[in-house]
């Protein structure tokens, strides 16, 4: 009696896989509702529920004690001789002579035999060119000169404001303001700017800086620090989150009352299937939304706590159907998605072999999931099969082979492609 039944089972088994009267009506209900979830997401604005988020303050990486690691002591053609610096210097030909100096308090260096060499002022690409000039006035001609700045003078700079160790720490004149902002902890992301740096001497600003084009381009102005300067670093100003695909997620900060979306997106790179932004705004306890296109977007104010998601949709305005089998028609369709089928059978040209009532609508999602309830069918009967009991020698024997055969066809079922 088992061995007629299991032909039964797996009969009803590939049936239920394969043919499923329901799928088209699924297909259908998912396309209605597909239409009806966009109709609703065009009604703009619309009030949400704000979900506040976990993005980080964009720069909040930034120092992590490795500016502070090696002071800067390069070659810079555009740094200026300051007393405490000090400079080699090389004479050959008819002279040989080779040493180090240090400039003095009134800026100047002494070679024997030259005298006093005022070098305070001259930028470091010209060195040469100035101590040249003075060597001249005693050797006249077989003296070749050479000048280097072979160190840069020790300085202290405070640095203050928001940062998270105030104080005053030593470096070197040509040392970049990033390795004094590391030295004190770096800027305080819950407080501070990244866009409101300044250097300070005697009261006035000598340098206003904004980090962002740092991290954004790897551009930093150079600042030749002096001793007693200080490094402010102001409070922190508006911000906007912006999150979702884009290249550099994060809260941004603006000085100004409002930003345009376009700036916000140039700095957060979105990425390149991004197609969509959503902006969320607080407004009196309430949140409004609005959704639109990534190029609609050119141009529009942002406030301050306005929360940006840049999407990549996957839903394309238009969608293309083929057509297979026996018609005189066009080979594929181009219809708008949540169009019905009457859409693509009004304009077949049927031929004298045509069966316009024969037709079939084939999707590979619906194939994905008929594939997978052969699958989870076969797996129940191979259970069934393995599973089995036998009562006598007979009948194990029996059920043995019978269980080979159906494990061969189970194999070979498991390829069909529906």
């Amino acid at each position: 009696m088992r061995a007629r039944f299991w032909p039964k089972v797996l009969l009803a088994a590939i049936l239920a896989a394969l043919i499923v009267p329901s799928e088209i009506r699924e297909v259908q209900a998912e396309s209605a509702a597909l239409i009806e979830q966009n109709v609703k997401q065009d009604a703009r604005p619309q009030r949400v529920r704000t979900e506040q988020g976990a993005t980080p303050v964009f720069g909040a990486d930034m120092f992590t004690g490795e500016f502070s690691k090696q002071p800067f002591a390069g070659y810079n053609p555009n740094y200026l001789i300051v007393p405490g610096d000090s400079l080699n210097i090389r004479f050959w030909g008819a002279v040989d002579y080779e040493a180090q100096h240090t400039v003095d308090a009134q800026g100047n260096i002494f070679i024997p035999k030259i005298g006093p060499v005022h070098v305070a002022g001259a930028i470091n690409d010209a060195l040469t060119e100035v101590i040249d000039a003075r060597v001249r006035k005693v050797y006249k001609n077989f003296v070749g000169v050479y000048a280097n700045l072979e160190s840069a003078q020790p300085v202290s700079v405070m640095v203050s404001g928001f940062v998270q160790k105030p104080g005053m720490y030593r470096g070197l004149s040509s040392d970049t303001i990033l390795y004094y902002l590391d030295s004190a902890g770096g800027i305080d992301t819950e407080r501070g700017s990244f866009v409101d740096v300044r250097v300070i001497r005697a009261s006035k600003v000598r340098a206003a800086i904004s980090l962002y084009d740092f991290l954004l381009s790897g551009t930093l102005q150079q600042v030749q620090f002096a001793d007693g300067d200080t490094v402010f670093v102001g409070p922190r100003g508006n911000t906007a989150t912006v999150h979702g695909a884009v290249q550099n997620p994060g809260r941004f900060e603006f000085v100004s009352e409002n930003i345009t979306a376009t700036q916000l997106l140039q700095w957060a790179r979105p990425t390149p299937d991004a197609t969509h932004i959503r902006i969320r705004r607080s407004n009196s306890g309430e949140t409004t939304a609005q959704f639109m296109p990534i190029l609609a977007a050119n141009g529009l104010s942002v406030k301050p706590g306005d929360d940006i998601a840049v999407t990549a949709e996957d839903r394309r305005e238009t969608i293309i159907v083929q057509v297979m089998g026996e018609h005189l028609s066009a080979r594929e369709f181009a219809v708008p998605r949540g169009s019905p089928i009457s859409v693509v059978t009004s304009q077949l040209v049927p031929s004298n072999r045509s069966d316009i009532g024969a037709l079939q609508l084939l999707r590979a999602s619906v194939a994905k999931r008929q594939k997978k309830l052969l699958d989870d069918s076969l797996d129940r009967l191979e259970r069934e099969v393995l599973a089995a009991r036998s009562s006598t020698e007979e009948e194990s024997a029996l059920r043995l082979r019978e269980a080979e055969l159906i494990l061969q066809f189970i194999e070979r079922a498991r390829k069909l492609q529906p």
